[in-house]
């Protein structure tokens, strides 16, 4: 399945080392105009070893440009301290400040649990502490350019910190979301929807077509279970990533927990996890990267993650739980550590349960409760236990469902969606519907890759656009623009005006690539043609003349000379440039200039042509060239043999000759054989007859002219003879 398209002659490529049709070692690699961007790198949480990594072989690590790290959980950024350590990448590495401070506590207890067998181990420490310090910071909003790519963050909502990457290359932006939500909690902002064309959203597909129960619903019967199990002197068991929605949990069992505290006040409640103290120290500084309620509680003095209710340790498999407890603990699949140890102690007693809030991949532990309702359940060391524990499933995994995604997608209106993070069958039913629902609204395409499944992409591109400098002084509200020479279409709606002083200083356009002129039999006042240079760095269409002053460019000026070999007739040549070229003068005896611009020296076997080296100058200079080859080849032509016509040869001498006077003089008209030349006050009168009959012209002057004016008169007059 390849949708290849080409945007100004390059190809863009989407290709999911991980992800693709699966939950797991999230990992995208975008191409454009030789630029590669990787989105996240992370692990499968079913695998191990190399064989939780995505499929680096299909990608050259050294050619990679940047690589972007949505979050802080194990499938989307534990990957990291490999490729930045184990692999030739040698391109920078960002993430939000609150992504980078949850790295090293996340990852050491990644190690600390995930691989009992050190063959297994991907990474050290010490590779932990490396990578780290290779890491950059990039806020929400903040802008950065890297090797022309152009990239910033918005909120995602899904854990602190988390973020959806917008990347722009040459006016192409594809957004990626990685995971988010656009569900309001206790403690988050949503996501943010951005207020830019995307040309191509790779967007997350984890619950596929599923709806959300409301979320006080939700959060009444999570709170509910976890209150009946301790109730009837069970113990409850929470697994959940240790750094993302088990901060949402805790902030509701403290809250239940004091609007219950005379039932619950011997309940103790523990948040397990070598990441779990510095983690909440951390989302107690991170205040100002949170939602409103946590923002206002914390004005009133009372930072919310300082719980009253809920012990912090680091190791909690060494305790002895007797009494009802609480435990919240990874990780959050049951796939080993700590949560599995605990569930594998508890899982005999009925009195006992485990309420799962998070998304279970499949293969896991976690995914396996839900889905088989077997009497046993195998243990890490192969036995077999009774499976008597009560086992609930209430979301809380700050994931998009169906609603939220299909009114994101809505908004945006993107061109072009890839489907990622999701298994096969959610990752279809969510293409199917949103095809459905949306095919009539706006028009999209949409995929959903398998991994090292490569797409490949055509747009028309749009971006954002200054006209500057002399350009921009003929622009008005009512003017749109076409430009022929880049193909451009400046359309009348999108354009921006902005004025400082009531003067006119840069006109900001929305320009599409690709666009049609309108038809030449259409008149259309809202368009004008105009000629400029796109300077891509600094985004602005201006002059060639006014490089140097608004940009970073320079602008090296050559002069040209051509010489080229003429034998055929002068006179021929000459009226066919009086033909062509509006601005066409006499300069001196045998130089003639076009536009002030191109300089013509005809020389008795050859013409030389000389002018300074630019766009406008070279085309007409072009178009000389090829009008002598033209005359020199085949002087007997039909398109010029009518200069060199007996009965029209006069008048073409006569309309070549008004064009040389007009160069020099006010006005210059014939009327009845007779030119008729003023300059300021004075005129005279040229018999035409007798200037082509004689060899010395005839001035008839009128009564106002001057001696002197019929003398300069008769010397132009005689000069042009002399070079016919």
């Amino acid at each position: 399945m390849k949708k290849k398209i080409e945007i100004g002659g390059e190809i863009l490529e989407i290709t999911a080392l991980g992800g693709g049709c699966e939950v797991g070692r999230s990992c995208v690699i975008l191409k454009y105009a030789e630029k590669t961007i990787m989105f996240d790198c992370g692990l499968h949480q079913a695998f191990h070893g190399l064989g939780s990594l995505p499929y680096f072989d299909e990608v050259n690590p050294s050619e990679i440009d940047l690589l972007l790290i949505t979050h802080i959980h194990i499938d989307h950024c534990a990957a990291v301290p490999y490729f930045l350590e184990k692999t030739d990448f040698k391109g920078d590495c960002y993430m939000t400040p609150p992504t980078k401070a949850l790295y090293k506590p996340a990852l050491l207890d990644c190690i600390k649990v995930s691989h009992v067998n050190s063959d297994e181990s991907l990474y050290e420490e010490g590779d932990i502490e490396r990578s780290f310090e290779k890491i950059k910071l990039i806020d929400y909003h903040q802008e950065f350019t890297v090797k022309d790519i152009k990239f910033w963050a918005y909120n995602a909502g899904h854990v602190l910190g988390a973020a959806m990457f917008m990347v722009e290359i040459q006016g192409i932006r594809v957004l990626y979301t990685g995971d988010f939500s656009r569900e309001v909690d206790r403690h988050l902002k949503p996501a943010e929807i951005p207020p830019y064309d995307v040309h191509v959203l790779i967007i997350e597909s984890t619950y596929g077509i599923t709806t959300y129960e409301p979320r006080k619903e939700r959060e009444n019967l999570f709170t509910k279970s976890v209150g009946n199990i301790v109730k009837r002197g069970g113990k409850c068991l929470l697994p959940v990533l240790t750094l993302g929605s088990a901060q949402e949990l805790l902030l509701m069992l403290d809250e239940y927990w004091k609007e219950n505290k005379e039932e619950l006040k011997n309940i103790e409640i523990y948040y397990a996890g070598s990441a779990a103290i510095k983690g909440i120290k951390i989302f107690q500084t991170f205040i100002n990267m949170m939602g409103d309620s946590v923002k206002n509680q914390c004005k009133k003095g009372k930072n919310p993650f300082e719980f009253e209710y809920i012990t912090c340790v680091a190791n909690i498999e060494s305790f002895e739980f007797k009494d009802p407890v609480v435990v919240m603990t990874g990780p959050g699949m049951l796939q080993n550590g700590p949560s599995r140890s605990l569930f594998e102690k508890w899982c005999t007693d009925s009195k006992n349960g485990v309420v799962i809030t998070g998304y279970s991949v499949d293969g896991t532990l976690a995914n396996k409760l839900l889905k088989e309702t077997k009497d046993e359940v195998e243990c890490s060391d192969g036995k077999k236990l009774k499976r008597n524990i009560e086992i609930k499933n209430i979301t809380f995994s700050a994931h998009c469902d169906f609603a939220q995604t299909s009114d994101f997608i809505e908004k945006l209106k993107p061109s072009n969606i890839v489907l990622v993070h999701g298994n096969r069958k959610q990752t279809d039913r969510l293409k199917n519907k949103l095809i459905e629902i949306y095919k009539l609204n706006f028009p999209f395409e949409i995929f959903n890759p398998q991994n090292c499944q490569r797409l490949e992409f055509c747009l028309k591109a749009q971006r954002n656009t200054n006209i500057v400098g002399r350009l921009s002084d003929n622009i008005t509200n009512n003017t749109s623009f076409y430009h022929p020479m880049n193909n451009l279409m400046l359309p009348n709606e999108s354009k921006d005006i902005e004025m400082v002083d009531d003067t006119l200083t840069s006109t900001k356009v929305e320009t599409a690539m690709n666009n049609d002129k309108p038809e030449e039999n259409e008149y259309d006042e809202n368009y004008y043609e105009f000629s400029g240079i796109i300077a891509e760095s600094e985004n602005i269409i201006l002059d060639y003349k006014d490089v140097e002053i608004f940009s970073q460019l320079k602008l090296n000026r050559f002069k040209q000379k051509v010489s080229i070999n003429y034998t055929q007739c002068v006179n021929t040549f000459l009226f066919a440039l009086s033909e062509y070229f509006e601005n066409f003068i006499h300069c001196e005896k045998n130089i003639f200039m076009i536009d002030n611009k191109i300089r013509i020296i005809i020389n008795p076997k050859n013409i030389v042509l000389e002018w300074v080296t630019n766009p406008i100058n070279d085309s007409y200079a072009d178009s000389v060239a090829l009008l002598i080859y033209q005359i020199e080849n085949n002087p007997t032509s039909e398109i010029f043999k009518h200069y060199t016509s007996h009965n029209l040869f006069c008048t073409y001498k006569v309309k070549f000759l008004v064009k040389i006077l007009q160069s020099k003089y006010t006005d210059v008209q014939e009327k009845e054989n007779k030119l008729h030349i003023k300059w300021g006050n004075k005129d005279c009168v040229v018999d035409v007859d007798h200037l082509f009959n004689d060899t010395k012209s005839k001035i008839i002057s009128a009564e106002s002219s001057s001696e002197d004016f019929k003398v300069r008169i008769e010397n132009d007059l005689q000069s042009f003879l002399e070079m016919l």
